[in-house]
């Protein structure tokens, strides 16, 4: 009987395989079938089919079913899995500040081993909003036989019907882009956007171009509390509160008080990470009553894209303290008209703060005299010694505050005066004589 030998030369191809087939013949002497298929790209299965027919000097007595008058025959069915393109693209780098750039790249790979994948449609990666070209775009492509097509300014990149992707290789397509959309762009190719001679890709292409910006904050500290109409110091301070390369450009710091003062800082740039302050700045306490409170607001602004601008403005309150002066005139002494006496007033505030003013006196006569300023601290008192002249009529002494230095809470307070009478002299007289005495006699009297 003829010897059958079959040999698996699925991945031989052409004039190689015809070589081998030869060869093998040669060396076994055996009879030898060979059969050659097609391709198997683009079918969803391939069929082979085997027979042998004897020489005529020989007769075939196998009784299988695959014989039919002596020649046997056999049927190989095997799958196909397409080999279908594929692509995914990158930003390089991932994240950049504010209209920096990035290297889109887009890679596309053919792993059918046999034949090359060629555009059969134009492809085109539509962007998505917020995200364009570079000016210049500087496109180019490593694929064959296509000219990538970009524009400045432009939110597409796409290449022409023709290009080829290599079999078993990669090819790629670049273009530079820009963006200022925070916090960044999904860049997205969806399935069946490239089309080729081989199929279309089976899976979306995603990548993510993050967008680093500035983010700038302040802070400002006023004193919790200072005297009405008194110089204060307060404190503010700006920062950038970035982590990546995204620089604070031209910031400015603007602080404004409720009663109206205005400071301006001029920052400049400020790095990620990096603060400018506490920067030290004074102002007027309002000595106004009607004026409790001081807010300070600070606000800042920088000329880069912000992730937010929530943090741009901080405020903080001052209390202003004011006082309460008052002066008592204590009661004075009465004494013979023309003579001096010895009296007091006292200066005292009932305020929150220290209060420095002028007690001036007025005395019977309508004369006045300033006496030397006085400081009296919250919650305390002074007496001041006053000399008083007499008149016939007695004596009167008034007392006011004058130039408070802290707003005054209570005028009421603020004036007093007492009166005092004269010591003046009584004379009585007091006669005695005698009962009785004898007619022409001597008596004696006293008075």
């Amino acid at each position: 009987m003829a010897k059958l030998k079959v040999f698996d030369l699925s991945s031989i191809l052409g004039a190689q395989s015809v070589r081998m087939l030869k060869a093998a013949a040669a060396s076994t002497g055996a009879a030898l079938l060979f059969f050659a298929s097609q391709f198997a790209y683009g079918q969803n299965s391939i069929t082979n089919t085997a027979s042998i027919t004897p020489p005529p000097s020989v007769t075939n007595t196998n009784a299988s079913p695959l014989c039919i008058a002596g020649v046997c025959a056999a049927t190989d069915v095997d799958t196909v899995n397409p080999s279908l393109p594929s692509v995914t693209k990158t930003f390089s780098p991932a994240s950049i500040p504010a209209g920096g750039t990035s290297l889109l790249v887009i890679t596309f790979t053919n792993t059918n081993r046999l034949v090359s994948a060629t555009f059969s449609s134009l492809f085109t990666d539509q962007y998505q909003p917020g995200l364009i070209n570079a000016s210049p775009p500087l496109a180019a492509t490593t694929c064959a036989a296509g000219a990538p097509i970009a524009t400045g300014g432009g939110n597409s990149l796409s290449l022409p019907i023709g290009t080829v992707i290599p079999p078993n290789a990669s090819c790629s397509v670049s273009v530079v882009v820009t963006s200022s959309s925070s916090p960044g762009v999904v860049n997205t190719i969806p399935a069946g956007s490239l089309t080729t001679g081989l199929g279309s890709n089976p899976a979306q292409a995603s990548a993510t171009l993050n967008i680093v910006v500035a983010d700038v904050s302040t802070f400002i500290d006023l004193p919790a509390n200072a005297p009405g109409g008194s110089i204060a110091t307060g404190t503010v301070s700006f920062t950038n509160n970035a982590t990546a390369t995204a620089t604070a450009t031209a910031v400015i710091g603007t602080v404004t008080l409720s009663n109206n003062q205005i400071r301006t800082f001029t920052v400049g740039n400020l790095a990620p990470g990096i603060s400018s302050g506490p920067l030290t700045f004074t102002f007027t306490v309002p000595n106004n009553t009607a004026t409790p409170t001081l807010v300070g607001t600070s606000t800042v602004s920088t000329t880069a894209a912000e992730t937010s601008t929530a943090n741009n403005s901080n405020t903080d309150t001052l209390v202003v303290f004011y006082a309460d002066p008052s002066v008592t005139v204590n009661p004075i002494p009465a004494g013979v008209p023309g003579s001096t006496v010895s009296a007091s007033i006292t200066v005292g505030n009932s305020g929150s703060t220290t209060v420095t003013f002028t007690p001036v006196v007025t005395f019977s006569d309508g004369t006045t005299q300033s006496l030397a300023p006085v400081i009296v601290g919250p919650g305390t008192t002074q007496s001041i010694p006053v000399t008083v002249t007499i008149t016939a009529a007695g004596a009167t002494l008034s007392a006011q505050v004058t130039n408070p230095s802290v707003a005054d809470t209570n005028l009421a307070n603020n004036s007093d005066t007492k009166s005092t009478g004269t010591l003046l002299a009584d004379v009585t007289t007091l006669i005695d004589l005698p009962a009785n005495a004898p007619g022409g006699s001597i008596a004696t009297g006293t008075v």
